[in-house]
């Protein structure tokens, strides 16, 4: 059986920590996770590919957001700073619908390759879900 070490990020909210890492079965590990992700406690998680144009595209969302703060801070004109919020809000849906499409592509796609009925209508009641609080 072979087996691998994959990299566990630090749960939400805690600061900066270390790495930590997971030892997973490779024949489990490409089985069971969708294309594009790789397992983890809880479920499928993005790879490091798709993880990392998600932060570069959110980073690059906190400095308009920094530079929306400077041009309170310096008195700008209100149109301006009105565009600005309207950039960032912008750039943010695209965030968001990239993360939706993704979600779609692997795993809703896997719920449903995988045959098992309860993950298909759990990941369809998630999907409602969130798209009913985007609508809003």
């Amino acid at each position: 059986m072979l087996m691998a070490f994959a990299h566990r990020s630090s749960p939400a909210g805690c600061g900066l920590e270390a790495p930590r890492y997971e030892l997973y079965t490779l024949d489990r590990y490409f089985k069971d996770a969708p294309e594009g992700y790789r397992l983890k406690a809880g479920g499928p998680v993005l790879i490091e590919d798709n993880k990392a144009k998600l932060l570069n595209r959110l980073r690059r969302l906190e400095g308009q957001v920094r530079g929306v703060a400077r041009m309170v801070e310096e008195d700008r004109y209100c149109i301006d700073i009105l565009t600005q919020i309207q950039a960032v809000r912008a750039a943010l849906t695209r965030v968001e619908t990239e993360l939706l499409r993704d979600h779609v592509d692997h795993c809703i796609r896997g719920a449903f390759t995988s045959g098992d009925e309860d993950d298909q209508r759990r990941k369809i009641e998630e999907l409602v879900e969130v798209l009913q609080r985007t609508a809003r």
